[in-house]
């Protein structure tokens, strides 16, 4: 079905949350060290909605330039629209050029016009957008919706021409130098080319493609997005442009995290509630929902207490060797245990329901991360999806299935169309594959056959390898699987070597789109999986496709 843009759409009316006549009275600033107590305290009492009735909503300042004859079809929604005193304002470089970009540029917590926030360009402002970014000096652009959501059109292609080749405009040509996709965002490199004056220069796009329709990101998928924005290089100093769809609600949220973090690290103390309500002078509506205020003082909160580093692969190697000396990772692995989620009873609603379904009752899928199971009628088995660094969803973790979960497991290879499992370790009461050639088990509907076996052996550890036929008699599919157990590895840690190993036999084997079923890990394997991390790193021409 093909989507259509129109030519000025409805707002989007899950976007209202008007406000009510509570004020918020008293010091909002926060401390750094207090904030995750203040957060903490604000999410069990509901003071998010509270708080965010009280910032100013609706149009509050002039916005005659919106309202121009001229000018209303240059408006993706009806009633979003920028403020006269801060919007952006474009040079007229021909004759029948216009000054008016639905944008506007915010102020950071102590400078000024540190961003552009603007809307999601339309097909009839495409060399408006690329006016704005060429005449501000912009090196990187910040995208948060996906160019068509639920049906509707949120954005039109900015970034290269409808057949893969240059964006040609009236005086601008754009052309895609490189695209590169990970499991929560997509990073584009531009060539932008003034006809003008002859003259190009470098823009990064970076694509956050994980904020879902009506909700709010995950917090630590918004955060790797970020650090990857923070990191690129960019030789441009005009603001950074920030757009969605209407380019208020995650723009908002998106500008103030970065914001935000920036003055926490710098000062150790945040205002959230002011910089809210400072970005809401200079474009309506900042942060559309209770939600996604809230979101953002989570998000601000785990940015400034989990500190992560990107840096080269000698300097990498070099720093593990001092953590590990130190026991910095045992360290961390106490932080991230801190700063870990704290789930309510409803968050385990279906485990709690399907307690035989557990093989331990500590242990259990979340609701908003479990992978449905569509073959049953309570539709639980205790697995969670996991993302790779290029897929969002490259692996699911799930424990050994037990004697009455064993057809719940293999209806779960067959739905997810893995075909590579990797089963860690040795437990009791666990299913019996079938183990010799040409072999045969059944469980429940489930045909199991086991078409070859193999074995890898590193020093003293051993990888079993079987190649199996999973038959199901009840709906005729067959699933082909490739089963690694590591039944010499036990509650002791494997050797370096083995891993590497078996990293490099199962890359070799399995599909792009497979997902591997394999086990959570202990405070002792946190530490395992630096010291694998550096010893890949200073052989890695041995295991060049790790």
């Amino acid at each position: 079905m093909k989507v259509t843009e129109t030519d000025v759409d409805e707002d989007e009316v899950i976007y209202v949350n008007g406000p009510n006549d509570t004020e918020v009275r008293g010091e909002t600033k926060i401390l750094v060290s207090d904030l995750k107590e203040v957060v903490t305290m604000k999410h069990e009492n509901d003071m998010y909605e509270v708080e965010f009735k009280s910032l100013p909503h609706g149009l509050k300042h002039p916005h005659k330039a919106s309202n121009l004859p001229q000018n209303l079809q240059l408006n993706r929604f009806k009633t979003t629209f920028p403020y006269d005193h801060s919007r952006v304002i474009l040079k007229k470089e021909q004759n029948d050029s216009t000054d008016y970009i639905n944008a506007n540029f915010i102020d950071g917590v102590r400078n000024q016009k540190a961003y552009i926030a603007t809307q999601g360009p339309k097909t009839i402002t495409l060399e408006d957008f690329w006016r704005m970014t060429w005449q501000n000096k912009c090196g990187k652009i910040i995208m948060l919706a996906n160019l068509v959501e639920v049906g509707k059109v949120k954005c039109t292609t900015y970034w290269t021409g409808s057949d893969g080749g240059p964006l040609e405009l009236g005086l601008f040509q754009v052309t895609l130098q490189e695209e590169t996709e990970y499991a929560f965002y997509t990073i584009r490199k531009l060539s932008v080319k003034s006809k003008q004056t002859n003259s190009r220069r470098q823009v990064i796009q970076y694509h956050f493609t994980r904020w879902p329709d009506h909700g709010v990101p995950e917090p630590f998928e918004l955060l790797q997005f970020y650090k990857r924005v923070k990191s690129g290089h960019t030789d441009l100093k005009g603001p950074l442009i920030v757009h969605c769809s209407a380019g208020i609600g995650r723009t908002g949220s998106y500008i103030a995290m970065d914001a935000l973090l920036l003055e926490g690290v710098s000062s150790r103390e945040i205002d959230v509630f002011a910089y809210v309500e400072k970005m809401r002078k200079d474009r309506m509506n900042m942060i559309q929902t209770a939600k996604q205020y809230e979101m953002l003082h989570f998000i601000v909160l785990e940015g400034l207490n989990v500190v992560t580093t990107s840096m080269s692969k000698t300097d990498l190697c070099r720093v593990i060797t001092d953590m590990l000396e130190g026991g910095i990772p045992r360290q961390q692995y106490e932080v991230l245990n801190a700063e870990k989620p704290e789930y309510k009873t409803t968050d385990f609603e279906t485990a709690l329901k399907n307690k035989n379904k557990n093989r331990n009752q500590a242990i259990l899928a979340v609701e908003k991360y479990k992978t449905r199971l569509m073959s049953t009628t309570s539709g639980y088995i205790n697995a969670v999806n996991i993302p790779a660094y290029r897929t969002p969803y490259g692996y699911i973790l799930t424990q050994h299935p037990m004697d009455n979960t064993t057809t719940d497991f293999l209806s779960l290879i067959a739905q997810e169309r893995s075909d590579t499992v990797v089963s860690i370790g040795t437990l009791q009461n666990k299913p019996s594959w079938p183990t010799t050639k040409g072999a045969r088990t059944k469980f429940g509907n489930f045909l199991v056959t086991t078409v070859q076996c193999d074995y890898h052996s590193v020093g003293s550890e051993r990888v079993e390898e079987k190649q199996l036929a999973i038959e199901n008699k009840e709906t005729g599919t067959d699933t082909q699987i490739t089963l690694f157990e590591t039944p010499s590895w036990g509650m002791s840690l494997p050797e370096s070597s083995f891993m590497l190993e078996l990293i490099q036999v199962i890359q070799c084997r399995r599909g792009m789109d497979a997902a591997s079923v394999i086990i959570t890990c202990r405070r002792d394997q946190y530490v395992f999986c630096y010291k694998l991390v550096k010893d890949y790193l200073e052989a890695n021409t041995v295991y060049a496709n790790v």
